[in-house]
C-alpha cells in the first residue's frame, strides 16, 4: 500500500490495520482519509457471511447552496414582509 500511494510505511501500516480489522482509522490527514476511502473494506460476520463497503463519491453541490449577498435589509424588515404577505 506504501508503495501504491507513495505513503510512508508508518501510514500505510495504520490504513491496512484498520482495513484488515475493520476498525474505524482516526485521522486528521486528508490525503490518508482519501487513501481510506478508496480502499474497500471487507468486514465478515461471526458465521462465514461477508460484505464489502465501499465510500460512495461526493455529490456536486446543491443548486440552492447560493452565495448570500449583502443588505441592508434587517431581520425585522424580513420578518415584517414575510407577515405582511401572508395576511393577503
Amino acid at each position: 500500500m506504501a508503495l501504491n500511494y507513495n505513503i510512508y510505511a508508518y501510514d500505510a501500516y495504520f490504513l491496512q490495520c484498520a482495513k484488515y480489522l475493520s476498525c474505524p482509522l482516526i485521522t486528521l490527514d486528508k490525503q490518508m482519509k482519501k487513501i481510506a476511502q478508496k480502499e474497500e473494506v471487507e468486514i465478515r460476520r461471526r458465521y462465514g457471511s461477508s460484505f464489502s463497503l465501499t465510500s460512495k463519491k461526493e455529490k456536486g453541490k446543491s443548486p440552492f447552496d447560493v452565495r448570500g449577498i449583502k443588505t441592508k435589509v434587517t431581520t425585522h424588515d424580513r420578518l415584517n414582509a414575510v407577515r405582511e404577505s401572508r395576511s393577503r
